[in-house]
């Protein structure tokens, strides 16, 4: 249902002049009205609507939650809501809701959106409310994320630096090998120099595996697409924004849906 209609009073009754069904709403401070349905389509058991009067057979009561609720507005009238007369009782849109003792159908939906059509031409459109507590939880796992990839790719390019260090503490092993002809030396200079060559060849094999560019944009990707606005008519992405700033902006930047 349409937030405009919250807060709001539709009075329904029988058009005077077309015998159609009339409907009446207060937008921008002055009642409007139009007719839906054919020309004498509702039989004269139900009591025509006259705004001016303050006249009508029933009227719909929409709350500012959006309950929908349905009251008689004259005892001689005749309100029934699945079957059972009423003189108010809360409704949905697929409520069966008849009027008159002729039982005329009064179908919820259609007056709702005829409705709101009339005070959408007057009034701006209320700003539907959307929570955005989810969306910090989205940031922050994003940037965990970040963190760990930072990481990761901080120890593989270690694994790199580590080989380099064995070969060049290696070279001066060998040199004083040669000098002093201890061949003990040489020995530990082969150790080192297949230690680092084994520790190089895991370090690339980490970095072919997981390489931090490929993992920071599959991070990245997935972070667009759920941090995005949380009205299902936008689903702008929302990346630009820090999640604080969207706390003191308290609306969407693209359709205007305010945030809480």
């Amino acid at each position: 249902m349409n937030a405009n209609l919250y807060g709001k009073t539709i009075l329904i009754g029988r058009e005077q002049e077309h015998g159609r069904l009339g409907l009446c709403v207060v937008a921008g401070g002055k009642p409007i009205m139009c007719a839906i349905g054919a020309q004498n389509s509702v039989p004269n058991s139900v009591s025509r609507c006259q705004p001016n009067e303050g006249k009508a057979h029933c009227s719909i009561d929409i709350d500012k939650d959006g309950r929908i609720r349905v009251a008689n507005l004259k005892a001689q009238n005749i309100t029934c809501v699945d079957g059972n007369e009423v003189m108010k009782k809360f409704i949905s849109e697929d409520s069966n809701v008849t009027i008159g003792r002729d039982h005329y159908p009064l179908e919820i939906k259609p007056v709702l959106d005829a409705a709101a059509n009339m005070v959408a031409r007057v009034e701006k459109p209320v700003p539907k409310t959307f929570s955005i507590a989810h969306l910090e939880k989205i940031q922050n796992d994003y940037n965990a994320r970040n963190e760990e990839i930072d990481k990761e790719q901080s120890m593989t390019m270690l694994l790199f630096r580590v080989p380099m260090i064995f070969s060049s503490i290696g070279a001066v092993v060998t040199a004083m090998a040669k000098v002093n002809k201890m061949d003990d030396l040489g020995n530990i200079s082969l150790v080192l120099t297949i230690f680092g060559a084994v520790v190089m060849v895991y370090g690339t094999y980490k970095y072919m595996s997981n390489p931090a560019n490929k993992a920071k944009k599959d991070n990245m990707n997935e972070y667009k697409s759920k941090y995005v606005c949380p009205n299902p008519e936008c689903k702008r992405k929302l990346t630009n924004f820090d999640f604080e700033e969207l706390k003191k902006m308290k609306k969407c930047p693209f359709c205007g849906s305010k945030f809480e």
